[in-house]
């Protein structure tokens, strides 16, 4: 078989992850493909457009015009530039054991930064789902100094694949593993060799692990190039496994996921068909269509209008005694931009809620699934591919001799939380009816953003003492009930009275996690995304407050 042979997955896939390339790639990739994104008007008729070629029949001239015509509004592209700044608006976590410093600042063997490479791996993955990286050293001849290998700059570095260049891979079991033993990589070179010359040409980079270890050999004209090459590790052992990464929208297993942006490519270029429609409809029904009659015969017409019939302010014609101008202007149809805005709330619903902002009412439950479901595919690239750059991370050490422990963690707080001044109060009003401790109104100041993550609670109590000292400019703080609870009495239960009032007793103050749900709810309730029933349901289910206090917590006042 061909080393070119191709795997069931990436034969099911290419086509689909060609689509979505041009999608987000924009208008001059989606009419470079010309019929495969937009078909003829009429498919019957024989010839073939090509853009910017020869005319060769009647349907071409119309489908050229009918191409030129469309436009192409890159939702896609938009869509992902968005998500990826959300996931990138933190720079990464980044830690790295001695001696694998320069991988922060060069990565791969293009000079490209670890945190630029972990950006091109967050963007295939959330276009295609799929993408790989791989671990490599320099081919040198065995034997050289440590100098040497310091004048040359020798290091192991980080290629990554995009999913169109992994065309063929293979699990087996060893040693009671599942584990990679075959993978083909597609790679373009330049086979010129002249030096200002750039002839591209194709090869291929076989990753094989066998009974020795794991090697590499290139083929070039379906004919092996060079011969297999093991590397080794700093003490001269082979590598028993292929230092080769899988990333997936999914998990990072070898099985191909389904691209997070297919549908939304597929909504994309219907409403680019949609708009050739309209274009082509407004051209024609815009256009004034002349009706002239006249008693003129054909000699007298020529002779008094030698010019012919010019439509204008300028143009004057002689039609004969009963000769007239009749103009007929068609109405354009509503139904193609009916189906335009259709798709575009579509592409909205599949994932591009960065287009438009959405605040509503709903229930605390519907709030939460909406939350979860908008973040979920990008949290789990963002972990995926963190996975993956750690891992080779690591490998670069094995190759390296370095040891120690690694960590690379791309940010999955994808926007700010806002510092709601009412939530601020609403929490000190807490901590004065001892409902949480003072710790917990510092967490919630940091959370916010107005305490830096490094200051403690430890480190705020020993500069300010027993005093907490909360300045809000000229804010005022909502009504209060004034009652104070009763305190619990000797045996440590609370009084009735307190019960009464929806309290809880100091013994049974909430917890951290409870005191930031609440919060939480409160914040939703502020903005407007949950309504004053769900609110207040949720706090007396949930913990068990009074709903007269859960409406003096939410603001909410009777009447």
């Amino acid at each position: 078989m061909s080393v070119d042979a191709q795997h069931p997955e990436y034969r099911k896939y290419i086509k689909v992850w060609n689509r979505i390339e041009a999608a987000v790639e924009g208008s001059r990739a989606i009419k470079q493909g010309k019929t495969m994104f937009l078909p003829k008007p009429n498919q019957d008729l024989d010839g073939e457009a090509y853009y910017g070629s020869p005319i060769q029949t009647e349907n071409d001239v119309r489908y050229k015009q009918y191409l030129e015509r469309a436009v192409y509004t890159n939702f896609c592209g938009r869509t992902l530039a968005g998500l990826k700044g959300a996931a990138f608006r933190k720079y990464p976590l980044i830690e790295l054991a001695p001696g694998l410093e320069y991988l922060e600042d060069a990565a791969t063997s293009e000079g490209i930064s670890l945190v630029q490479l972990s950006k091109d791996a967050v963007s295939e993955v959330l276009k295609k789902g799929r993408a790989a990286m791989l671990v490599d050293y320099p081919s040198v001849e065995e034997g050289l100094t440590a100098e040497q290998v310091t004048r040359m700059d020798l290091k192991a570095r980080i290629a990554f694949y995009a999913p169109e260049t992994i065309i063929n891979w293979k699990m087996e079991g060893m040693n009671g593993r599942s584990l990679l033993t075959l993978c083909v990589l597609k790679e373009n070179y330049n086979k010129s060799a002249d030096e200002f010359e750039y002839d591209e040409d194709i090869q291929y980079r076989v990753l094989r692990l066998d009974e020795i270890g794991y090697s590499q050999q290139l083929y070039r004209d379906d004919k092996p190039y060079t011969e297999r090459f093991y590397p080794r590790q700093p003490d001269g052992r082979p590598f028993d496994y292929i230092p080769l990464a899988f990333i997936g929208s999914t998990n990072n297993d070898a099985t191909t996921d389904t691209p997070p942006m297919e549908a939304m490519a597929e909504v994309n270029i219907a409403h680019y068909r949609n708009s050739a429609d309209v274009e082509e409809n407004s051209f024609i029904h815009g256009q004034l269509t002349l009706g002239v009659t006249s008693d003129l015969s054909a000699e007298q017409w020529k002779e008094m209008n030698p010019a012919g019939i010019v439509v204008g302010a300028r143009a004057g014609h002689f039609l004969g005694s009963n000769g007239g101008f009749h103009s007929v202007q068609a109405n354009a149809s509503s139904l193609t931009k009916d189906l335009m805005t259709e798709k575009e709330h579509q592409l909205v619903m599949i994932g591009a809620q960065l287009i438009t902002d959405k605040n509503s009412n709903q229930t605390a439950k519907a709030a939460m699934i909406q939350h979860a479901s908008e973040h979920s595919v990008l949290a789990d690239v963002c972990n995926n591919v963190s996975e993956a750059i750690e891992l080779c991370i690591d490998w670069c050490g094995a190759y390296m001799g370095v040891q120690g422990e690694n960590k690379y963690e791309i940010n999955t707080q994808f926007f700010d939380d806002s510092v709601d001044p009412q939530m601020i109060i609403q929490s000190i009003a807490m901590y004065d009816r001892e409902l949480i401790t003072s710790g917990d109104v510092q967490n919630y100041a940091r959370k916010a953003g107005i305490l830096p993550e490094d200051r403690s609670n430890d480190d705020i109590d020993n500069d300010m003492g027993d005093v907490i000292e909360v300045e809000f400019g000229d804010i005022e703080e909502p009504e209060i009930a004034t009652q104070e609870p009763s305190m619990p009495d000797e045996s440590g239960e609370g009084s009735s009275q307190a019960e009464d009032q929806g309290l809880q007793a100091p013994e049974k103050l909430l917890n951290g996690a409870q005191v930031s749900s609440i919060i939480d709810i409160i914040e939703a309730h502020s903005n407007g995304s949950l309504s004053d029933p769900s609110a207040i349901e949720l706090l007396i289910t949930a913990f068990g407050v009074s709903e007269e206090k859960a409406k003096i917590m939410l603001g909410i006042t009777n009447g």
